[in-house]
Order: structure tokens, then sequence, then C-alpha cells
């Protein structure tokens, strides 16, 4: 489980990079599951259309990104409020 901070970032030139190093699987996919709080992914190489091989999973938390943004919102309203 990965917790981002408030600098996390990447350069999308060293990613292309990093992209081009890789061979392509046949019948492999990255799933991706967003929610408010929680990004799910998944690995999987599907032998037919029964069967797979899940290969790696994980789950990204970005509930103290929400945590932030709903303080930041709930203080600009306490703001709003207090110029009235």
């Amino acid at each position: 489980r990965y917790e981002f901070e408030k600098d996390d970032n990447f350069d999308e030139n060293i990613l292309k990079d990093e992209v081009k190093q890789f061979k392509k699987i046949e019948n492999r996919i990255l799933s991706i599951d967003m929610n408010p709080n929680y990004i799910g992914w998944s690995i999987i190489d599907w032998i037919n259309s029964e069967k797979f091989n899940v290969i790696d999973k994980g789950v990204l938390s970005i509930k103290s990104l929400n945590d932030n943004v709903k303080y930041i919102i709930n203080k600009k309203k306490e703001i709003i409020y207090l110029n009235r």
C-alpha cells in the first residue's frame, strides 16, 4: 500500500523512457479500479476466457489527499460564513 504525499509528482519524460524498455506480453492486462479514497490495481495474464493468473495486485490510498481537500473546503465555508 502506498500513501501519497503532498510533494509526489513524476517526470513524464522519465516515464516514457522506462516504458520503452519493456516488451509487450500477450494476454496480459492492467486493471484499475478508482474509488474516492483508494485506487486498486491488478495485473492479470489471461489463459482463456475462464482461466487467468493474477501476477500482482495492490491498493493506493489517496484518503489523506481527500481529507486535506475536505478540510480546505470546510475552512473556506467558515471564512465565507464569517464574512457575511
